[in-house]
């Protein structure tokens, strides 16, 4: 049941994707895989550039700060 919910958001997510990570036998977890990296990369790349953080504050920090 958990993995049926997570194809299906997968499915809505990336929906480009979905002949080739549901509808054959391709090894659809590289690719799952290397879209979530190129995801984070630019979430980071972000934070870089308008927050000017090379790092992201930890929770802790964020609470301090006041950026909850």
């Amino acid at each position: 049941m958990y993995t049926q919910n997570i194809y299906a958001n997968l499915k809505a997510l990336y929906p480009e994707l979905n002949a080739q990570l549901f509808n054959s036998s391709h090894d659809y977890r590289k690719q799952v895989l290397s879209i979530v990296s190129a995801q984070e990369t630019m979430l980071h790349s972000l934070n870089q550039q308008f927050m000017g953080e090379t790092t992201e504050a930890n929770r802790d920090e964020a609470c301090v700060l006041g950026y909850n």
